[in-house]
């Protein structure tokens, strides 16, 4: 053991895979979602380690509260951007968008199709790459891709958020080494 470090910080580090876990199983039964459960406690668990290394915890009495409501903020935030980005039932995104776009529009979304290719095709796992393309390039319906990977509707739901956010950390990856570049 690190005489550097006091032992309610051992404690806390011990506490914490105990209390991540109560708060998969709270968040598997509230939602329903195993893989969505599995992901706030992960999140929560980052985030309390984050804080560990950072300012620390002031009560560590207090870790399974701080937890606890950070998982529930995590929950909330996903809810929110759930609803943000749900379509409805046969909408698609050029229909939100409205049909008359202008040379300056059509540019812009040539670019961004051609930036949403190369990152897809930057994706290391093939069934990421070959679910995100079906799904946004070549915009085929969730049924079309169930289909042609041989998925159930609930799988495909988990498969595909793992490979949208596995996405959204390559984008966010790419986009720090050419901020700091610069």
């Amino acid at each position: 053991m690190d005489d550097k470090l006091p032992n309610s910080v051992f404690g806390a580090h011990a506490a914490l895979g105990d209390i991540c876990e109560n708060v998969r199983r709270k968040w598997e039964r509230r939602t329903g979602d195993k893989m969505l459960a599995e992901d706030i406690a992960q999140e929560t668990a980052l985030i309390a380690l984050e804080r560990f290394a950072g300012a620390g915890l002031q009560e560590p009495e207090k870790l399974a509260a701080f937890l606890h409501q950070t998982a529930r903020y995590l929950h909330i935030g996903h809810v929110r951007r759930a609803q943000r980005h749900m379509l409805l039932p046969g909408e698609r995104l050029e229909e939100m968008e409205g049909s008359q776009a202008g040379p300056e529009e059509e540019v812009c979304r040539h670019e961004m199709a051609q930036q949403l290719d190369v990152l897809v095709g930057a994706l290391r796992t093939p069934r990421d790459r070959e679910l995100l393309t079906r799904l946004l390039i070549c915009q085929q319906q969730k049924h079309e891709v169930c289909d042609a990977l041989e998925l159930s509707a609930s799988h495909f739901d988990r498969v595909c958020h793992r490979a949208k956010a596995r996405a959204v950390m390559l984008a966010q990856t790419a986009h720090a080494g050419a901020a700091s570049a610069h």
